[in-house]
Formats: C-alpha cells, structure tokens, sequence
C-alpha cells in the first residue's frame, strides 16, 4: 500500500511538471528537468526495492517445509496418550501429529498388542524407543517415512534415522506398447506405492535400500521387478489367459464367473461363419439357448424378431439391447 501510494504520487507529480514545462522559460525548464529525472531515478529505486521484496516473499512462502523434511525426530516434541490402543491406530495418530508416514508389513504387526502409555513432551524418537521395548519393533526414518521392521535380535538398534531417498521413474506398456493407466506399482513389503497415469507413466520415492518393486494390474500378469540401482524403470505387463477366462463381460459391466448370477449364451466367430446367412441377428438362431430368433416375414431383406426367454414387459418393449464395442 505505501509503495503504491508512493509511487502514485510521484507519477502526479511528473505530469504536472510536464504540463509545465512548455510555459517556462528554458533556463527553468531545464533546471526543472533535472529535478524531473531525479524523482525519475527515486522512483526507479522504488520500484526495483518492490519487486525485491517481492521476489523474497514469493520464494519464503515456496520453500515452506513441513516438519517432517527439515526436523530431526529427536528434536520433534509430541504429547498423546494410548489407552487399550492398537499399533495401528497408535501409528496413525502418531503421523497425524507429526507429518510421517509409517511403512511396514501387515503381517509384523500384532493386532491382539495394545499400548497403554500417557507422554508428554517427549521427543518423537524416545516415544519410538519406548514403543520398540513393548512391541520388540524397529523403527527407520528415511525422509518422510518411517519403516517399521521386526527386531530379530533384542539388542539391534531401536530406532534409526537415515534422510535419504531417490526417485524411479518409467513407463508400464501392455503387449502392443499401449501405456496402461491405473498400474499399481508397490515396493515388496511395504504400503509404499504409486499408479501410474493416463499414459503408463509413474514416478515413486524409494530409499536406497529398496530392491524390489511389485506391478500388479487386473487381467495381467503380476511382475517382482528387481531396481538394481536404475533410476528409471519401463516394463511391459503380459495379459494373465487364466485370470481373463474367470472374467465375464455383460451388458454393464464385468464380473466374475463365480459371481454371475444371470445366464450368458455366447457363439464364437467360428460358428457364425461356418452358415451362409444374410444377417448377424440370423447366425443367432438355434445356435444360444433361450433366444428365440423368427423371422418376420418371408420378404427379402425383412428384419428378424428376437425374444430372450419369451415376451417379459406388457407395456414396454421385447426387443433386446444391443451394445457394439462398448
């Protein structure tokens, strides 16, 4: 606001200098120009000083890191308290105070463990500790997240902290090169994922540790890719024949086999062009049970009346719907 008000009046303050300027005399017109280019310059310094200023703020509100990239965990204070609480949901009250995500195996934690424990203004690493020595659990920050992992031996370290991480990149293709869209990429043993995009492309954050990475995609074969210290990694998914045979497409959708509750006739290409006919509705005749296919008349060229399984509607109609490529 001050800079603009400044800015403002000097602006005013020119044009009344310039409207001036033809009705003095030239020893005072160039007197006065002279004082004209000064509050020119002033006003310059101004300017620059503004934008400066600006810039600065602009970079400040950028370059605000949460807690969690910038902090210690041993410098992070949390206060909270576990009555009958299970690992899980202790895990995830935690992250919501804190900004971490925890990482671990469902099958190293215990559901039948409760925490019981009142803390206050203790470090995030000493409440880590104390939770390692009831659940025999060890704890790894890298960056954003925390591994958790089972302590096989009871003196291994607690907890460590390792603020390290590298980016994977590629792309997932199916068997004709086509990128595939809503891929689930996971690294083994972890919750740690991500999808890939419109396209097949993906980007994930892995620790250095991290050797191994899981695509898993419907109707596809799933993969175990090892990283072997690349940072980009393309792939091309194989359709799963066994997976695509349990899979029934109707109408509305696509369900599983053992899930169908209606009935589904179908005829192969190989059937319909073993008879001469005039018309697809025709190669349907005798050929699905429950369909009754007639013709209409004995015209040529007349359309066929199709039935499933009789007349069904008294007031609407009887004719099927038909879906062509989706």
């Amino acid at each position: 606001m001050m800079l603009n008000k400044t800015l403002g009046n000097g602006f005013s303050t020119i044009m009344r200098h310039v409207s001036l300027i033809n009705f003095i005399s030239p020893k005072t017109t160039k007197v006065m120009t002279l004082k004209l280019l000064k509050k020119v310059l002033i006003m310059s310094k101004y300017a620059i000083f503004g934008i400066f200023i600006q810039c600065i703020l602009y970079s400040l509100a950028l370059a605000n890191p949460s807690k969690a990239q910038s902090v210690s965990i041993e410098e992070i204070r949390i206060s909270l308290e576990f009555e009958n609480t299970s690992l899980q949901r202790a895990f995830n009250n935690i992250g919501r105070l804190t900004d971490f995500e925890f990482a671990y195996n469902k099958s190293i934690i215990n559901p039948e463990t409760r925490l019981n424990m009142q803390v206050s203004d203790i470090s995030l690493a000493d409440l880590l500790r104390k939770i390692s020595r009831e659940t025999n659990l060890g704890f790894k920050r890298v960056d954003e997240i925390i591994y958790i992992n089972k302590r096989e031996n009871p003196r291994a370290m607690e907890v460590e902290e390792l603020i390290q991480q590298r980016d994977i990149t590629g792309k997932v293709t199916d068997e004709s090169g086509e990128g595939l869209p809503g891929v689930n990429i996971l690294v083994k043993g972890t919750t740690i994922g991500t999808i890939t995009d419109s396209d097949g492309n993906y980007k994930l954050s892995i620790p250095d540790e991290v050797k191994t990475l899981v695509f898993t995609y419907v109707g596809y074969v799933t993969e175990e890719i090892e990283i072997a210290g690349r940072s980009v990694v393309d792939l091309s998914l194989s359709p799963d024949i066994e997976t695509l045979k349990e899979i029934v497409v109707v109408g509305y959708g696509t369900v599983k086999k053992s899930d169908l509750t209606g009935a589904v006739s179908s005829v192969s290409s190989e059937e319909i062009t073993q008879v001469p006919v005039t018309s697809v509705a025709s190669t349907l005749q005798g050929r699905a049970a429950g369909v009754s296919v007639n013709q209409a008349s004995g015209q040529p060229g007349q359309g066929v009346i199709i039935r499933i399984r009789g007349n069904n509607s008294i007031s609407g109609g009887n004719n099927p719907l038909y879906v062509i490529d989706g």
